[in-house]
């Protein structure tokens, strides 16, 4: 039946082809080449069913006779087995155009005779199992790359190494750079389509439409939930969430539905969070499809993420720009801004974030209880805090106490010693002056040496004075000491002064 709707039909929609050739040079910079014709309906003038054509006997062949150029067309309807190895190596060898229907799985939606006609024509999957031209082309282009190539790789030998090698690190980082744009292509092409319906979508008007035809559709179902509310609209249904979009029912109906379902109808002081809230609405209403897929693919990117260690909550997909990543809509947010405009009206409490409690006497009574468990919890924490603090404080003090003590021991201590070494050298001058009127002074340590001395006896120190010895300077002696602080440098007081 396939064939004899090809052979009466006058017209085929024909499938794309595609094809990527890719290839390095000696420094690693990635060359490609791409072709790709898209599918397109093609007109043919003479259709034949099953005609032997040089060996070869196609399901149908199809001749555009009124393009001199043109390859007529061979035709194979696969209804269980595929067109084999040895065929398509012959039709490639004689340089012959041919296509392959598959009819193995078909839908039962498209037996009909008319549906079946357009599924045969039109929607059934092809492939191309020699597209001769498209080749051609292609394989030209081919050797034109790699034409392009061998011209680089014999500029780059003919370079020096060291002009070679920092080529060669600007074109790691070129090749660095490509490979992430590819991979980034690679990773939004599935999307491209869904991305452009995205934009089309979120156009101010498109939405305004968008909200008017489903209000229109859906006019018993919000009449009936608008009774719970007197008829009348409550404010916070009026103003939605930018992606309130979404889901596949108007606006103002699944914010109507969702304020009956868990406010109006709960129990007061139930519980609930702003996830429940937007899994019951997808379930309810269901999700748009481009949304939807959008949507999933940033899901599969946050657990991709998660699996690498990040624990980042946010959904986003590292190969949508920001803007994609934010206009991609979130049912959840949209949901809780519906919570916060119901508890700024007064129906909900937020006692947590992202959680929420149905307002009522029990509710009122939940909160005093948690207000005042919140203010024993940070009674308690203050006095906490105050008793560490008065703990640090004594301690601080108990401290500072034994510092003092030791720094008023120490200084004691300091005075007695060189008040005693002032009194052991004082009593040293007075032996040297019975002998003499002279003495060498150390000007190091202040030690007295007598006159036959080159260096002095107590610290080694050559830095020696002359000085006599008279009533008056002995007298001057202990003052003069006791403001000196060299007197301490002394290390050993000969306490026999006379023997010497």
């Amino acid at each position: 039946m396939a064939k004899q709707i090809l052979v009466r039909a006058r017209k085929i929609l024909l499938p794309e082809w595609k094809r990527v050739f890719e290839l390095r040079d000696i420094s690693g910079t990635l060359h490609s080449l791409s072709h790709d014709r898209p599918s397109k309906p093609w007109s043919y003038e003479e259709a034949m069913e099953e005609v032997w054509q040089n060996g070869i006997r196609p399901d149908v062949f199809l001749s555009d006779l009124g393009a001199q150029a043109a390859l007529p067309l061979l035709v194979e309807v696969r209804v269980s087995h595929a067109v084999d190895d040895a065929k398509a190596h012959l039709v490639r060898d004689r340089g012959w155009a041919m296509v392959e229907i598959d009819l193995s799985k078909t839908p039962e939606e498209a037996l009909a005779p008319q549906a079946f006609e357009r599924y045969v024509l039109e929607a059934a999957p092809r492939k191309w199992i020699h597209a001769p031209k498209a080749e051609q082309k292609f394989a030209e282009d081919r050797l034109t790359l790699r034409a392009k190539v061998d011209a680089i790789n014999a500029r780059l030998h003919s370079q020096g190494v060291e002009e070679r090698d920092t080529f060669g690190r600007t074109a790691k980082k070129q090749r660095d750079q490509q490979n992430i744009e590819h991979l980034l292509a690679v990773r939004r092409r599935p999307y491209l389509d869904d991305l452009n319906a995205l934009k089309r979508k979120l156009l101010p008007e498109a939405l305004r439409q968008r909200e008017a035809e489903l209000q229109e559709r859906e006019a018993e179902q919000i009449a009936e939930l608008l009774r719970h509310f007197g008829s009348q609209a409550p404010p916070f249904v009026l103003i939605a969430h930018q992606h309130a979009w979404a889901l596949n029912a108007s606006t103002l109906r699944w914010q109507l539905a969702a304020a009956v379902h868990f406010v109006l109808l709960a129990k007061e002081g139930a519980r609930f969070t702003a996830g429940a809230v937007s899994r019951w609405l997808e379930d309810t209403f269901g999700v748009d499809k481009i949304a939807a897929r959008l949507i999933e693919a940033q899901k599969v990117d946050r657990e991709r993420k998660r699996r690498r260690g990040d624990s980042s909550v946010v959904r986003t997909a590292w190969f949508f720009d920001d803007w994609e990543n934010g206009a991609i809509p979130s049912i959840f947010h949209a949901a809780d801004h519906l919570l916060e405009r119901m508890t700024l009206s007064g129906h909900l409490l937020r006692p947590e974030r992202w959680t929420y409690l149905v307002d009522g006497p029990v509710a009122r009574q939940a909160r005093l209880e948690e207000s005042r468990r919140r203010q024993d919890a940070e009674a308690k924490v203050r006095r906490k805090e105050r008793e560490q603090e008065e703990r640090r404080l004594q301690g601080a003090l108990k401290d500072a106490e034994k510092r003092q003590m030791l720094v008023d021991i120490e200084r004691e201590a300091y005075l007695k010693l060189r008040a005693r070494r002032t009194e052991e050298i004082t009593a040293v001058y007075h032996a040297l002056a019975k002998r003499s009127s002279e003495c060498l002074d150390c000007q190091d340590c202040r030690w007295p040496n007598p006159l036959d001395s080159s260096a002095c006896a107590n610290c080694g120190s050559e830095k020696i004075l002359l000085i006599r010895l008279d009533p008056d300077r002995l007298r001057e002696m202990p003052h003069r000491l006791r403001s000196d602080p060299s007197v301490m440098r002394c290390k050993v007081y000969p306490f026999e002064a006379e023997g010497r």
